[in-house]
């Protein structure tokens, strides 16, 4: 019985070593390590960098975008963050602070004592201030600020001005270094 061309070419693949081929491969001539070990190409260092450089540009750009919409559902208010641009509040908040802000579910939380967070405005684009809340005229709407510093004076706006309370009724809860990052940052 003779054989056939293709019948060759099945009786020569399935007799092959398929060890030889990787052995071919990866065992080069003088090379003295096992031929089961293989070895990592060598990288170009500049190359490498750079791409390590714009993964970590990418994982910090997808965790910053994810990571304030995020903050602002959880406390329920649009602007979760602020930095502070003024003394006002000294020494409790200093200024460069970054301070996280708790949305108010209805005007009826904004009571004496509060540091509350409103504009300084009625606008939609004016400056956010913070401010601890001196008195509340709830039959007018009217709450009275003042900042921490003695040449505060009293201010006063209307409940729908403010837009939240500072985390942290006695102690805020606040960022330093990231603040003044961001406040160097507004500044130039």
């Amino acid at each position: 019985m003779s054989l056939t061309k293709n019948d060759k070419k099945i009786a020569d693949i399935s007799t092959y070593n398929t060890f030889k081929v990787f052995e071919d491969i990866y065992n080069k001539e003088g090379d003295d390590s096992p031929s089961w070990e293989m070895t990592l190409p060598k990288r170009n260092k500049k190359s490498s960098f750079w791409a390590s450089f714009l993964i970590f540009v990418f994982i910090l750009s997808v965790f910053g975008v994810g990571f304030y919409p995020s903050l602002s559902y959880l406390l329920k208010t649009p602007y979760p963050i602020l930095v502070m641009t003024e003394d006002s509040m000294w020494p409790v908040i200093e200024r460069d602070d970054l301070v996280l802000v708790r949305g108010l579910i209805s005007k009826e939380e904004i009571k004496t004592n509060d540091l509350v967070v409103f504009k300084q405005k009625e606008k939609e684009n004016d400056n956010l201030a913070v401010q601890r809340v001196v008195d509340v005229d709830r039959e007018d709407g009217q709450v009275i600020v003042r900042g921490e510093t003695d040449n505060s004076l009293n201010v006063s706006i209307t409940a729908s001005q403010v837009v939240g309370k500072v985390l942290g009724e006695e102690n805020p809860v606040k960022v330093p270094l990231i603040g003044k990052f961001i406040g160097y940052l507004a500044r130039r």
